[in-house]
């Protein structure tokens, strides 16, 4: 079964809102990087789904107002910005 984006490591903790065990995953950070990783590699949408993960345990594990969190949303903000001009590019005449 295709699990949903977004939703590949964090699912695997449990249940949304449940206690994460730190051994039980790879870190936050780990997962961040491996996501500009893979949009360094041109994997978007899955560059996208990693960071949206890292973002979900970067919240659970360090709170709404850490630092890393803004880091995390400012790759996915570029993401969402870059499908956008694309689009709007490809619709032009």
């Amino acid at each position: 079964m295709a699990k949903e984006p977004g939703k590949l490591i964090v699912d695997e903790a449990g249940s949304k809102g449940a206690p994460l065990a730190s051994e039980a995953l790879p870190s936050a950070t780990t997962v961040h990087e491996f996501g500009v990783f893979l949009l360094a590699q041109r994997r978007i949408g899955e560059a996208e789904a990693v960071l949206q993960d890292a973002l979900t345990l970067r919240s659970r594990t360090r709170g709404d107002d850490h630092r890393d969190i803004v880091e995390t949303l400012r790759v996915l903000s570029a993401i969402r910005n870059q499908r956008a001009t694309t689009t709007r590019e490809s619709e032009s005449p």
